[in-house]
């Protein structure tokens, strides 16, 4: 009974966010927290990404942050995506970018953050762990769709949207 009114509760917030924000295609959260709890600022006018991979396009707000703007800076960029513990879609930067930012092992489903030591930027599929097993920089979060990348691995091209900046 406990499994079945957690799942129900579950599905009832997912029903109220996906209301409150009015269709996350269309208009992107913004948020001072990162998935982890970690602040970050508000950007007055978010970044999106198109990230595509074969027939897909998945869209994702980047925080405003150092980290985010140099990432930010380095699109488009086709790289290959690969799979890291069954939690996230892994790709390996051609440069390291800034790794001035909080460090943290939170995380949540659909977040986009930076791995220094890689340097990885990794889109997380999966919640299944407490938390992650490095410490990683929050960069962003996609808005939906996320669970594509479980079965995916190959190429994807990642783009800032039309009249993006940072």
């Amino acid at each position: 009974m406990t499994g079945q009114l957690t799942a129900f509760v579950l599905s009832l917030a997912m029903l109220c966010l996906s209301v409150s924000i009015g269709g996350a295609a269309e208009t992107p959260p913004i948020s001072n927290r990162t998935p982890g709890g970690v602040e970050s600022q508000r950007p007055a006018a978010p970044a999106r990404i198109t990230i595509k991979a074969e027939d897909t396009v998945l869209y994702a707000v980047l925080y405003d942050n150092r980290t985010a703007r140099e990432f930010a800076e380095l699109l488009p960029l086709t790289l290959n995506a690969f799979d890291r513990i069954g939690l996230v879609k892994s790709t390996v930067l051609p440069r390291p970018i800034s790794d001035e930012g909080e460090r943290t092992r939170k995380y949540a489903r659909g977040a986009v953050f930076y791995w220094p030591e890689g340097p990885e930027v990794a889109f997380c599929y999966s919640d299944h762990l407490p938390e992650t097993v490095v410490d990683i920089i929050h960069i962003g979060m996609i808005e939906s769709g996320v669970e594509f990348f479980q079965d995916y691995a190959g190429e994807i091209l990642i783009e800032l949207t039309d009249g993006a900046s940072m």
